[in-house]
This record gives C-alpha cells, sequence and structure tokens, in this order.
C-alpha cells in the first residue's frame, strides 16, 4: 500500500479503532434491560410487558434486524418506543439513562493514535465514518472515543450525513468537505457493508487488520505478552457475566468470537478450556 496514492483517509469506528467490551454488532438483546432502568430510575411502575413491548419497537428499526439506509433520530425512536407509557420522562434524559443501564464500556483500540498519526504524517487527511449505535444520540457516542475524536480533521456519523452504510452519502460528505474526488479516498473499515461503501462511493478500501501490516512494525515478544493478558482479562470478564447468567451462552459465543478475531488471539483460544 502506498499511503502516497490518497489525499484522505477514512476510519469506520466500531470494530476498526474502537469496540464497546462485550457487546456484539447486534444489540437488541440489552433493549429490554435499558427500558428496565429508565423504569427503575424514574420509579414508573411499569408491567413487564410494556416493557418487552418498548424493546419490540426498538428492535423493529435496528438496522441489524431490519435494513434500512436512512437514519432515525434517537428522539423519534424512543417517542415511539415509550409512547404506550402512563408516564413518559423526559425522552433526552430517559436516552441517557438506557444506555446506562446497558452497561456500556468503551475502549480504543492501542494501536488507533498511532494509524492516524501514521496519516497525518504522510500529509494527509483523516477523517472518520461511523454508523451510530441505533437510538445512541451523536453527543453520547462522542464521549466514547473521546481519546481520538481531537486527532480527526473530521467527524462524520449516520446523524452527521443523514445515512447508514452503505448508503455513499456519509463519503460523498466527506470528499466534499475535504474538495476532492471520492477515488482519492482509502476508507478503512471491518466489515463487509464498509467495502460496500467504498464500493458505492469510488473510492478504494481496506480492511483495518491488513492495514495494520502496512503501518505497524511486527510486535515484540513483549507486546504480544501484554495483548495476550489484555486479551485473557476480557476473556475473564466474558466468563463471569456467563457464569452469574448476565449474558446468555448464545451472547457470549458471539461477543468471545468476535474478541479473539479483533485481538487476533486465535493460536491463543485453542489452547484455552472452554467454558461449559
Amino acid at each position: 500500500m502506498d499511503l502516497s496514492d490518497y489525499k484522505a483517509v477514512v476510519f469506520d469506528l466500531g470494530g476498526t479503532l474502537m469496540e464497546y467490551e462485550g457487546m456484539p454488532l447486534n444489540w437488541s438483546d440489552y433493549y429490554y434491560q435499558g427500558f428496565k432502568k429508565i423504569d427503575e430510575q424514574y420509579g414508573l411502575g411499569l408491567e413487564e410487558a410494556d416493557i418487552e413491548k418498548s424493546a419490540e419497537i426498538l428492535k423493529s428499526y435496528n438496522p441489524r434486524n431490519k435494513y434500512r439506509e436512512y437514519e432515525i433520530m434517537p428522539v423519534v425512536l424512543f417517542d415511539e418506543a415509550m409512547a404506550g407509557w402512563k408516564k413518559v420522562p423526559d425522552i433526552r434524559e430517559a436516552i441517557e439513562v438506557f444506555f446506562s443501564g446497558i452497561g456500556l464500556k468503551a475502549r480504543v483500540f492501542s494501536y488507533s493514535k498511532k494509524i492516524i498519526e501514521v496519516c497525518k504524517k504522510h500529509g494527509l487527511k483523516v477523517a472518520c465514518l461511523t454508523d451510530l449505535p441505533s437510538g445512541m444520540p451523536d453527543s453520547l457516542f462522542r464521549k466514547s472515543i473521546t481519546d481520538i475524536i481531537k486527532l480527526f480533521d473530521l467527524y462524520v456519523s449516520s446523524q452527521t450525513c443523514g445515512y447508514r452504510k452503505p448508503n455513499k452519502a456519509g463519503l460523498e460528505y466527506i470528499a466534499e468537505h475535504f474538495d476532492i474526488d471520492a477515488k482519492d479516498i482509502l476508507f478503512v473499515g471491518d466489515e463487509d457493508k464498509d467495502m460496500q461503501t467504498a464500493d458505492n462511493a469510488g473510492c478504494s478500501f481496506m480492511h483495518i487488520d491488513d492495514f495494520k501490516k502496512c503501518e505497524e512494525p511486527e510486535m515484540s515478544e513483549k507486546e504480544f505478552e501484554k495483548k495476550k493478558q489484555l486479551f485473557l482479562d476480557q476473556k475473564k470478564t466474558l466468563d463471569s457475566f456467563l457464569k452469574t447468567g448476565a449474558i446468555s451462552r448464545l451472547q457470549y459465543d458471539k461477543s468471545y468470537g468476535d474478541l479473539v478475531k479483533k485481538m487476533g488471539m486465535e493460536k491463543v483460544a485453542e489452547g484455552l478450556i472452554e467454558i461449559i
């Protein structure tokens, strides 16, 4: 890869430069506990059926359950989801309580700052393009990436441009902002929809794993052991969630699989004893 072929590098965020630890790609199974938290926080006395109905309404708008490219603002989604409640708290405040109830823990990957800085050293503009978790306000998501958000020349989310990937609107928005052609952009991501987004916009694409190989030297034994310990610590957390019933076996398997792949710990995982 020759970065001199481009004028800008655009990074996806979730799964590429950061993650919410232990969370799968689809958060639908966590919606119930989010609404349950709202009920408890405000003392609403909701029936189980009320909470389940709200969760189902929100699930019906999740793009991973029902495909859509256009973005819907969080207040619209939650207004509909809570419409049947006898007492409805302030929606914007309730949304923050909802996501606190899911227990999100954001983590920016250790390599993220370095690869952004490498791009800048090559004289490239650096932007990010991310699909926000369904129903999450942009302002709340930004708090998850405070370590790197100031490094970007431009931050673009699905709420910024109005569309979700693989729609090309986000990349076109970035190209217009930088006054360059889409072909001058390298889009770096981790999912098939990221590659499709680049294809739709007419720009180049590279998977984050391949990009890291190009831009990072091989890890030393000490660095590998440090990364391995971080992997084991996160696995231990998932194991405890499974043993206490905080997550289902299906959720565990999905989250653990994502963790192994993301951290490149396939060989390490082969030597571990499976949790029953």
